[in-house]
């Protein structure tokens, strides 16, 4: 069996993997997962009314080697619902940082009950780690590992969707946001989000639905 990444994240004082226990009992069930590439756009499209949008980036420094993560939850109306920064303090490349910000994204996703999404990395490297097996012996192997499994049977309905950078600006911006944080921390915040968040969301447009 393979062990788990243990990072300090915590909510509240309490570990994720503390707030995640009581899940990890429960039937696994097997769920569908779809893998697309988008066409290239320079706004932020609305996901279908059933489902809710994650965008995700990560950040990463070379010469420190270190680095943070950021995403941002939003429904078919474009309003935001839940949204994370983290600072890394140990992080071995772009995409090491990356898989966390999936990570913790599928995580939050998780313990709040949201189960139906779509996830939009601006990694194609990514993309292709979550629907093969080819980078599981690359720096964050164990990350790719363990969002498949979440994927798998945690989740009712996922699709991970390639986008360019335009579309994940806010994303972007949480995970800078995160540099300027305490070590290896990390936060979640739920609707209603902070005013320097919905700043960023304002900043960009969001396409009217057709």
């Amino acid at each position: 069996m393979r062990a788990r990444p243990r990072s300090a994240y915590n909510v509240h004082g309490l570990s994720i993997w503390q707030l995640l226990a009581a899940k990890e009992v429960q039937k696994p069930k097997l769920h569908s997962q779809h893998f697309k590439k988008k066409s290239q756009s320079t706004v932020w499209n609305p996901p279908p009314m059933h489902l809710l949008k994650v965008n995700i980036d990560g950040d990463f420094f070379e010469k420190e080697k270190t680095g943070g993560w950021g995403f941002i939850v939003r429904d078919g109306d474009g309003h935001a619902l839940l949204a994370g920064s983290g600072r890394l303090q140990a992080v071995q490349d772009a995409l090491c940082a990356e898989a966390q910000a999936g990570l913790a994204a599928l995580q939050a996703l998780r313990t709040n009950g949201m189960l139906q999404c779509q996830r939009e990395p601006d990694s194609l490297c990514l993309v292709n780690a979550l629907q093969s097996e080819a980078y599981d012996n690359a720096p964050g192997g164990v990350f790719f590992m363990e969002m498949r499994d979440m994927i798998r049977f945690d989740f009712e309905s996922v699709e991970v969707l390639y986008v360019p950078r335009s579309y994940n600006y806010v994303a972007h911006e949480l995970a800078r946001f995160s540099v300027g944080g305490d070590l290896d921390q990390f936060v979640i915040w739920t609707d209603p989000l902070p005013a320097f968040v919905i700043e960023y969301l304002g900043a960009r447009l969001v396409a009217s639905r057709s």
